[in-house]
């Protein structure tokens, strides 16, 4: 692919997996030697900070995903990008609607990253499930992170133009630097080792699970347990810590601004969710060298860790079939060098790679 103008079409940089994916995007693109923007629907955001510094940052100044249309209408005829590539439902219906009355229009790829229909609100997944399979179409090519989605994408959306499986951007040089940083946490310093797990504390990430599988992993050998996130569940997490006796071995740290520090020092990670898009935290963990333990929800993490190869997949919601896999997993760990190879696979360069021949169909 020659070098061309490419534009990133996202949000916002807060700190979230769809965020990092477009920095980790732009940085892939930036390497290649393309002229890179990267479009925000508004210019803020801790990950701001992370772009690369050869991207230039297209701020639209809109309050509302909706409300960029028109301003990114003018940056499409003003600037004429080469491809744009969307990141995320709301966005890709803005992306659809503003390339559609440009012209030239660029190549539109847009990326899915989550399965509509198991979106809280049911009423709002059918009203994104219709404009879905009414705007996509207008798509070059729709990329889904996982096979699930694409799943999705042709079942419930209807979309049958063109669609392929990239995964996410996950290992990159700022991973590894973060991974790399200091932890200031007491429990990382001994030789009890240390379960991890990351996220929303909400519903679908099923921590209770997690908390009641360590209660269990407890009775056979010391351990202890940390979760980094904040959510709206942490009051109910907090009284079944209690309610465990587990006061003394639980740390319910609440955001953290680098999880990687954490993933890097962990002796397990476990994922306990009931359902993911992807499942970006279980390659982060890959990518910091970490072995992991995971349900096998759809979708995502059965792909992410080859059924097993790479790491220890578990039923949905069964604390006892977790402790025994992390108790496993403790005696046993993934061999290292899996993990790192298998981490290649979510490189910024090799997924980059896979956009760039993407792109170059389309020539």
């Amino acid at each position: 692919m020659a070098h061309q103008r490419v534009a990133i079409f996202a949000n916002s940089l807060r700190l979230g997996g769809a965020e990092r994916v477009a920095v980790n995007l732009v940085a892939g693109f930036a390497r290649f030697g393309h002229e890179v923007d990267l479009v925000l629907v508004s210019e803020h955001g801790e990950l701001l900070r992370h772009v690369h510094e050869n991207v230039h940052v297209i701020d639209l100044d809109s309050d509302r995903v909706l409300r960029s249309v028109l301003p990114l209408r003018r940056y499409l005829s003003r600037h004429h990008p080469d491809a744009l590539i969307s990141i995320g439902a709301h966005v890709n219906l803005v992306a659809t609607w503003a390339c559609s009355s440009v012209r030239p229009s660029p190549t539109l790829l847009l990326t899915e990253h989550s399965i509509i229909k198991r979106m809280s609100n049911n009423r709002k997944a059918t009203v994104m499930q219709l404009l879905a399979h009414l705007c996509y179409r207008v798509s070059d090519s729709v990329v889904a992170v996982s096979e699930g989605v694409l799943d999705d994408l042709r079942s419930d959306i209807g979309y049958h133009g063109d669609a392929r499986v990239i995964y996410n951007p996950i290992l990159s040089e700022q991973l590894l630097s973060e991974a790399a940083e200091p932890l200031d946490h007491p429990w990382f310093s001994d030789d009890i080792p240390v379960i991890l797990g990351a996220g929303r504390l909400a519903p679908e990430k099923d921590f209770s699970t997690l908390i009641q599988a360590f209660a269990e992993l407890r009775e056979r050998r010391e351990a202890r347990l940390v979760i980094t996130g904040s959510g709206p569940q942490r009051e109910h997490l907090e009284s079944l810590i209690s309610s465990l006796g587990l006061n003394r071995w639980v740390d319910l740290a609440g955001y953290v601004e680098n999880v990687y520090q954490y993933m890097s020092n962990a002796d397990v990670f476990v994922l306990s969710s009931l359902n993911e898009g992807f499942g970006m935290v279980v390659a982060e963990a890959l990518a910091c060298g970490t072995p992991v333990v995971s349900t096998d929800c759809p979708s995502g993490p059965a792909e992410i860790l080859a059924d097993g190869r790479y790491g220890s997949l578990v039923p949905v919601a069964s604390p006892s079939a977790m402790a025994d896999a992390v108790a496993d997993m403790l005696n046993d760990p993934t061999d290292p060098t899996l993990i790192a190879q298998r981490a290649q696979e979510f490189s910024v360069d090799r997924v980059t790679e896979q956009y760039n021949a993407l792109i170059a169909e389309f020539e």
